[in-house]
């Protein structure tokens, strides 16, 4: 797509997260689905457990929620993702949600 760039939003981005499948209570992500930065390029679609998510977020990298753009390698922002502590230890929250567990407003898959 000659003469269409990739939005200065997207090229600051480490992770964006599509779609999640938490766990039977529904408190906790247990996986969730994402693309991830490879350099200057975006990797195909993945499977990123809990576990790689926080180990993520607590070496530095900018994971949001979002969704595609029109432009190939370029995504809409809706929250940024942070680690917070709660009742049962850390859990994953999105800009603008509060909950008890995991509030990632992202949908099911």
């Amino acid at each position: 797509m000659r003469g269409i760039r990739v939005t200065k939003e997207s090229r600051k981005i480490d992770v964006v997260l599509v779609a999640a499948r938490y766990t039977s209570k529904g408190d906790r992500v247990r996986v969730a689905k994402g693309y991830v930065r490879r350099g200057p390029i975006w990797g195909d679609l993945m499977l990123l457990p809990r576990k790689d998510l926080v180990e993520r977020l607590k070496s530095g990298e900018r994971i949001v929620v979002g969704e595609h753009a029109e432009v190939p390698g370029s995504f809409h922002t809706v929250a940024k993702v942070r680690l917070d502590e709660g009742r049962g230890g850390e859990k994953l929250v999105a800009d603008g949600k509060d909950g008890v567990g995991d509030e990632l407003g992202l949908p099911l898959y």
